[in-house]
């Protein structure tokens, strides 16, 4: 498969440079990215920069000059759900919490209400990883459930909001923006993402004491996802 890895920054993706072989650096500008293979995947690895816009502008670029089989989305990410710092969770749909998805039905790109503002992921993907898993063992938790992405970070006020429209499990600021993109090409998405802070352990200061754990465990568990397709 030709598969697109996307981390929002470089520490998200950096693990996962160091497994590929054959890497060459392509690119120009603010759109450089890393070319290589793993288990007879070639794969087009890059940081797109914080947010949506960066994510969507990123994704797009590459869908683009590459044509991939799938696009992949790592990182780290809030969680709204009862989750454990370093916990990872597989997004089955993603939305755009910060945008009235009545915008995304009645204009461009045209989604299925049915949908209410999700992208989803790709179905028969997500069975084929929880099937490769399953007999698996990690020293973290993995979830399958929704996810949603907004361009702030959010506090007690905004997590009630997000609850009572989404109820996803995880918040981030980049996920929909990779989804939205990779729905408009037609292209198959996953998205991958390990806990850094949670309502009892919130703030900047959890961010950055658990980035570290939380982004080695996505990229972990993104290797062993390479190994099942």
């Amino acid at each position: 498969m030709k598969i697109i890895l996307l981390g929002a920054m470089k520490e998200e993706v950096s693990l996962l440079r160091s497994h590929l072989e054959d890497v060459v650096e392509e690119g120009r500008a603010l759109y450089t990215y890393s070319r290589g293979f793993y288990k007879d995947h070639e794969i087009i690895l890059a940081h797109t920069g914080i947010g949506k816009v960066n994510a969507a502008l990123c994704t797009q670029r590459l869908i683009d000059l590459h044509r991939p089989d799938l696009v992949i989305m790592v990182g780290v990410a809030g969680a709204i759900a009862d989750l454990k710092i370093g916990d990872v969770v597989l997004a089955t749909k993603v939305a755009h919490h910060d945008l009235d998805y009545v915008f995304l039905e009645k204009h461009a790109p045209h989604i299925d209400p049915v949908q209410r503002g999700y992208f989803h992921a790709d179905a028969d993907l997500m069975q084929n990883v929880i099937h490769g898993i399953a007999s698996k063992s990690y020293g973290f938790k993995v979830y399958s459930g929704p996810m949603v992405s907004g361009e702030q970070f959010i506090d007690q006020e905004g997590r009630k909001e997000i609850i009572e429209r989404f109820d996803p499990l995880t918040v981030d600021m980049e996920t929909a923006g990779l989804a939205h993109a990779c729905y408009r090409s037609q292209i198959p998405f996953l998205a991958i993402r390990s806990i850094t802070d949670t309502e009892e352990e919130s703030g900047d200061d959890a961010f950055e004491r658990n980035y570290k754990e939380a982004r080695e465990n996505a990229q972990e568990f993104v290797l062993d996802v390479l190994e099942i397709f």
